[in-house]
């Protein structure tokens, strides 16, 4: 990941790593996790090449090595040891610990002048490297060792960028973590950060993730620390070799979602920042003879003691609390109001200093909406701080003592770490485990009510709801731990996820029908019912690319087997091989028939990104179901969807003519039977197979009868009933086909899905987006017109735009740079009780679209704003009338040849369009995009739009016109009886995902 994002120059990536602690040097299961990491790094070699210093990925591990005051084998000096034993390896050293064995060469490439050093949990933004090298190239930058001073006087050795925290996705975050992370984003600019020792003494403080200069910092560095006295280096590594921030320059850190395992890394941070005791002192340890090596320059001993002043705030702080309720009630209270004031007034800070807009434009009621969050944030951040003060004091009261003890008596476990990432992967805390880990709260908060009753002054109102609130801390530390629904799985009724079940499956007819071997295996572009039934011959790639993912999420559900959809996707992406193309992208129309790109020709951005990432998504989905077969829970679920409608298209036929040779009793029991053969457990030794079996005979049954009835009726009203019998059965014999297949049909099958992964992945890097950036205003055009040669003079200018996954895509590839994010336009206007992003029309399709593939992280201003449009589609609904759910869709208007005409619909306040109030038209679509954000919301709404009249054949009509200029007279309503392909694919692709936990998103970034 971090070579493709930083894909260019002579970059190498290296993996330092140590074995874990052990009480032997060798443990049985070492060889095999290093040959499986070497396996690893070579494949990633031969997937992406060389460079010319030798291989681009490299494994540099360390064997352990006997540490006597921690009385186990361990790697050398922890991270210090592993840059200090890399420098010298990079310098030709040849007596370091790095594992070096014929199968396994130590090799490192020569003449390496910078090392960025990244932790496990460390992201890095898409050109972060080349703008670190160029700051550190700079010659006003350059270090300038002093050989006297024994460290670096001018320039850095080292940078620092600035780190931020990343935003939670899926099931990563918790409460915890959103209060204490503080404000995240990916735009230094945007949150421009000022360090008081770079603005004051012209040097910074190394946090461990940066960048340094090999030789001078090796110089600095080298021998000043005798073995295992150091735990932590970065400050102590940035005072000698010289550390500068670049803080226009970011990098992406994990911020703890768990309050046990941030208090372990505290803990380990206070122990670390102890232990430089001895050279605030005076002169510390020093591994040579040449004691001016342990002088601390004084900005650098002061970096040191501040750090010893954190620590101390919390003791501190607990023991003035305690000092204050022996006194007086009135000084008491006086007292404590103090001590909270230092605790809150900090986080208030902020929220005061945003008290007068930052900037012109902004609304009061949006203004004060901002402001409101940012205040019930600083309370949150002000009542845990407090809540965990007493547990703050112990935990630092311990690491303190510990270290005092370590440094000057026992001279052992000097080196304890346990690193943040084994620390997150150990099981959860139960309660009581929270009360155990965080037992010195409860004495403090008994001490605290002892003092205050014992030797107070009637002042045990004032401390027992500090007392309360400690003993209470373990709970509270749990309940905020907790990670909750973040993106992920979304909370729905059992009832509303079955209606959205039945209401994908029934659309997903669409595609059943209508992708033949007549059309090559592609998506038409639409179905008109009326005036007469009509098929649109012509294809573009968003429907391609959504046609493709509706096959992924029938296959996911359990609608069709594995092999089936390995069929279809083989057709669909053979044919597209075919096609022709323009420097990768696929022209924005093209002749299903005979597969000739349509006239003009042009190569639309947004197209093109869309079915990008669609591929991309497909592809990791195809390489997930080489390894985990269709459930046999999926695989029952799908099939009793198409039993569903079936049922349901029975009942419509039963004021019909009674017949005489087959009764509807007999179906009503075939149904019944059917159903509950689905419904019931799997019993010992009976197997999948067999119960698919006992199934395809109740469906030939079932089929039979549902034959016999609709052959008696006069008309074709049975031919819904008789799709929906076929369709189960279908469906069985589809899963029976996975089942069933032998050992060759599954290698067989594997190896279909290995090459179907290699040309979707393929097919989507091949797109060349650089061509379509405008690079005077730095945003996608439109598009390209191709025989022109030129691009479209109209772009994308907003972030909440249908063409933000282009936009992602093509950032991603290295096509475009990365600033092109930044210049998508972010204005907001006011929702409810927030601001949203403005969009072009307002529509739910600009808003959402993208989501079907694309994460938001939790807090972002994508996901905030995707909740506050979903709300306010609602309430504008309401206020009309009428079902919600406007976006761009087909209307009430044809041309010469009746066909609908369309255009693009949004909610008035949420676009810059004008006219947004004029047209009054409901897309059933837009509900299935909300899906994603409001569940049950979306299931009412489609209860809604079905009892109008607006579900039809292939699950919900285009669009219900309520446009007052285009109603016929004495007319309310006109349901635009017509089918649109990628609206039918978005339909199931967003219910999927709302069921199926995000599959797709999690899928695109894989």
């Amino acid at each position: 990941i971090h070579h493709l994002a930083s894909p260019e120059g002579n970059l190498h990536f290296a993996m330092l790593s140590d074995w874990v602690d052990a009480m032997t040097e060798h443990l049985e299961c070492d060889a095999a996790l290093l040959a499986a990491a070497a396996e690893g790094i070579a494949k990633l070699n031969q997937r992406h090449g060389a460079v010319p210093g030798g291989d681009r990925f490299l494994l540099l591990h360390r064997r352990r090595v006997w540490n006597e005051g921690e009385g186990r084998w361990i790697g050398w000096e922890r991270k210090r040891g592993k840059l200090r034993e890399l420098n010298r390896l990079l310098r030709g050293a040849t007596d370091t610990t790095f594992v070096s064995t014929a199968q396994q060469p130590c090799v490192v490439p020569s003449d390496v002048r910078y090392v960025v050093t990244l932790d496990a949990d460390t992201k890095l933004p898409r050109d972060t490297v080349r703008r670190l090298i160029g700051k550190m190239a700079h010659p006003l930058n350059r270090p300038r060792f002093d050989a006297d001073a024994g460290r670096v006087v001018e320039g850095y050795a080292v940078l620092q960028p600035r780190v931020t925290p990343s935003l939670p996705i899926g099931r990563e975050g918790s409460l915890f973590q959103r209060v204490f992370s503080g404000m995240s984003g990916i735009d230094p600019y945007a949150a421009a950060v000022s360090d008081v020792y770079q603005d004051m003494f012209g040097e910074g403080s190394y946090a461990g993730k940066g960048i340094y200069e090999v030789d001078p910092f090796e110089a600095a560095v080298a021998g000043r620390v005798l073995d295992s006295t150091l735990l932590s280096h970065d400050l102590f590594e940035g005072v000698f070799a010289r550390a500068g921030l670049a803080s226009d320059v970011e990098v992406v850190d994990e911020f703890p979602a768990r309050y046990d395992v941030a208090a372990l890394r505290h803990h380990r941070w206070a122990r670390g920042d102890w232990q430089l005791l001895p050279w605030i002192l005076g002169r510390g340890p020093v591994a040579g003879e040449d004691r001016k090596r342990g002088t601390i320059p004084a900005i650098g001993r002061w970096k040191m003691v501040d750090n010893l002043r954190r620590t101390l705030s919390a003791p501190a702080a607990v023991l003035a609390l305690l000092a204050g309720w022996t006194l007086s009630f009135e000084a008491a209270a006086i007292w404590t109001s103090f001590v909270l004031a230092t605790i809150v007034l900090p986080t208030l800070i902020p929220v005061v200093a945003a008290v007068i807009p930052g900037r012109t434009g902004i609304t009061v009621r949006s203004h004060l909406g901002a402001l409101s969050a940012d205040l019930r944030l600083a309370l949150a951040q002000s009542v845990l701080m407090i809540s965990f003060l007493a547990h703050q004091a112990w935990l630092m009261g311990d690491a303190i003592a510990r270290t005092l003890t370590r440094l000057f008596v026992t001279r052992r476990h000097l080196l304890e770490w346990v690193p943040a990432a084994q620390a997150t992967i150990g099981p959860r805390l139960d309660l009581f485990g929270f009360y155990r880990r965080m037992a010195g709260a409860i004495v403090i908060a008994a001490v605290a009510v002892i003092v205050a009753s014992a030797w107070g002054h009637g002042t045990w109102p004032l401390a027992l709801p500090f007392a309360a609130l400690w003993i209470a801390s373990p709970a509270i530390a749990r309940w905020t731990s907790r990670s909750p629904v973040v993106a992920g799985k979304l909370s729905m009724s059992h009832g509303d996820a079955r209606a959205l079940r039945l209401i994908a499956r029934r659309t997903w007819r669409f595609f059943e029908t209508f992708v033949t071997s007549a059309d090559q295996m592609l998506p038409p572009d639409n179905f008109q019912e009326d005036p007469a039934p009509m098929l649109a011959h012509r294809t573009s790639p968003t429907n391609l690319g959504l046609y493709l993912l509706s096959v992924v999420s029938a296959r996911d559900l359990g609608w069709t087997g594995t092999i089936d959809a390995i069929e279809r996707l083989e057709a669909t992406l053979s044919t597209m091989n075919r096609l022709a193309r323009f420097r990768g992208h696929f022209y924005n129309w093209y002749d299903t028939r005979d597969l000739r790109p349509l006239d003009p020709r042009y190569i639309s951005s947004v197209d093109s990104g869309n079915l990008a990432g669609h591929l991309i998504a497909l592809a990791n989905a195809c390489r997930e179901y080489a390894a985990e077969p269709l459930t046999e829970e999926r695989r029952l679920a799908g099939i009793a969807d198409a039993l569903a409608l079936m049922r349901d298209e029975a009942g419509r036929l039963r004021e019909g003519r009674r017949t005489q040779t087959v009764t509807w009793r007999q179906l009503d029991e075939a149904l019944a039977g059917l159903a509950t053969n689905l419904r019931r457990p799997l019993v010992d030794g009976e197997g999948i197979a067999k119960r698919l079996s006992t199934l395809a005979v109740d469906a030939e049954t079932l089929a039979d009868i549902a034959l016999a009835l609709a052959t008696e009726r006069s008309d074709d009203s049975g031919a819904d009933m008789l799709f929906w019998a076929a369709a189960t059965r279908n469906a069985i014999e589809s899963h029976r086909r996975d089942i069933e297949g032998s050992a060759e049909a599954a290698a067989s099958s594997a190896a279909r899905l290995s090459a179907l992964e290699e040309t979707a992945r393929a097919t989507a890097l091949g797109m060349e987006f650089g061509f379509l950036l405008d690079h005077d205003r730095k945003l996608l055009s439109i598009g390209y017109l191709v025989a022109e040669g030129a691009l479209d003079p109209s772009c994308y200018d907003l972030l909440a735009s249908e063409a933000r996954l282009a936009s992602f895509m093509a950032i991603a590839k290295g096509d475009v740079p990365a600033r092109h994010w930044f210049h998508l336009g972010r204005a907001v206007t006011p929702v409810s009780r927030g601001a949203a992003l403005i969009s072009w029309s307002g529509s739910m399709f600009e808003y959402l679209m993208p989501s079907l593939v694309m994460r938001a992280p939790e807090g972002s201003l994508v996901e905030g704003t995707s909740r506050l449009i979903v709300r306010r589609q609602i309430d504008y609904g309401a206020k009309l009338g009428v079902p919600w759910g406007v976006s761009e869709s087909a209307y009430n208007a044809r041309d010469l040849e009746f066909t609908y005409q369309y255009s693009n619909f949004g909610v008035p306040g949420l676009g810059l369009k004008r006219g947004l109030g004029d047209n009054v038209v409901v897309a059933p679509y837009a509900t299935a995009l909300a899906s994603m954000v409001d569940p049950p919301a979306a299931a009412r709404n489609f209860d809604l739009l079905a009892a109008v009249g607006a579900s039809g054949r292939y699950g919900f009509y285009e669009a219900l016109d309520y446009t007052p200029s285009r109603l016929p007279e004495g007319k309310s309503i006109v349901i635009v009886r017509a089918f649109m392909a990628h609206h039918q694919g978005m339909t199931i692709v967003a219910i999927a995902d709302a069921l199926l936990d995000g599959a797709m998103r999690a899928r695109f970034h894989a």
